[in-house]
C-alpha cells in the first residue's frame, strides 16, 4: 500500500509522509502529465514537447528524469509506478499511486470541471432550420456553463481574497474534486468534513464555511 503522495506544484516538491523530496520544474510537469494521463503510453516526443515547453533537450533529459521520479516514488510505494515501452514512450500504472495534486487557484487545475467551448457558422438557411436551431441551443447551454463557472470563481475570489490570506487549489484524484481554499493542505480535509460528491468544485474557508459547485449549480454546505 501506497504512503500519502502530495505533488506541490507551487514549491516543486513531493511530500510522501510530510516529507518534501525536491524536483524540477519538468519533472513536476511529467509526473504530473503521466498521472492524469494513467495508463496511456504517451510517446517520448509528446513528453518531451509538453513537460519541456520552448526548448531544446539532450536525448537523456527524459530518461533522467523519469529514473529521478522513480527513485522519490519508491520511499512512497514498491509498485512499479512508472513503466518503459521501449522505442515508444512510458506510462503510469493504473491503481499503482494515489496522487494528490495542488497549485495556486488561479492556475488552470488538474482534473478540473470540463468547460467546453462550442463554435458553429450560422450560414442562414430555410431548409436547415431545425438543425441550426439545435446548435443555437446547444452554444447557449455550453455559454451558460462558461459564464456559471466565472461567476463561481468569483465567489471564490470574493470569499477569500479579502480575507489577505493564500489560496490554495488542492485536486483529488480520488474523487476528481477541486478544492479552493485558503486552509494548509492537511486542514483542508481534517478541519471540517468535505461534502461527499464527486467532480465537484468546492470553496472552503477557514471559518468551515463551504460551496459546492457542479455544471449545474453552486450550493452551500
Amino acid at each position: 500500500m501506497s504512503s500519502s503522495v502530495v505533488l506541490d506544484k507551487l514549491k516543486n516538491v513531493l511530500m510522501i509522509n510530510n516529507e518534501a523530496h525536491a524536483l524540477s520544474k519538468n519533472e513536476v510537469l511529467l509526473l504530473e502529465y503521466l498521472y492524469l494521463r494513467g495508463g496511456e503510453v504517451i510517446p517520448r516526443d509528446e513528453l518531451i514537447s509538453h513537460c519541456w515547453p520552448d526548448r531544446v533537450v539532450s536525448a537523456v533529459s527524459l530518461p533522467v528524469a523519469i529514473k529521478h521520479i522513480r527513485d522519490v516514488l519508491r520511499k512512497a510505494t514498491l509498485n512499479e509506478v512508472i513503466k518503459t515501452h521501449k522505442s515508444v514512450g512510458y506510462s503510469l500504472q493504473k491503481d499503482s499511486l494515489e496522487l494528490v495534486i495542488y497549485s495556486l487557484a488561479y492556475e488552470q487545475p488538474a482534473n478540473n470541471l470540463a468547460l467546453n467551448h462550442v463554435a458553429a457558422d450560422e450560414n442562414i438557411d430555410v431548409q436547415r432550420q431545425p438543425q441550426q436551431s439545435t446548435k443555437v441551443r446547444q452554444r447557449f447551454r455550453h455559454n451558460y456553463v462558461d459564464y456559471f463557472m466565472a461567476i463561481a470563481i468569483v465567489i471564490a475570489i470574493t470569499l477569500f481574497i479579502i480575507g489577505g490570506d493564500d489560496i490554495i487549489s488542492i485536486t483529488d484524484s480520488r474523487t476528481h474534486n477541486t478544492i479552493i481554499t485558503n486552509l494548509p493542505p492537511v486542514l483542508a480535509y481534517t478541519a471540517a468534513p468535505l461534502p461527499k460528491v464527486k467532480n465537484s468544485l468546492i470553496f472552503k474557508d477557514d471559518f468551515g464555511s463551504v460551496i459546492v459547485c457542479n455544471k449545474s449549480e453552486c450550493k452551500s454546505q
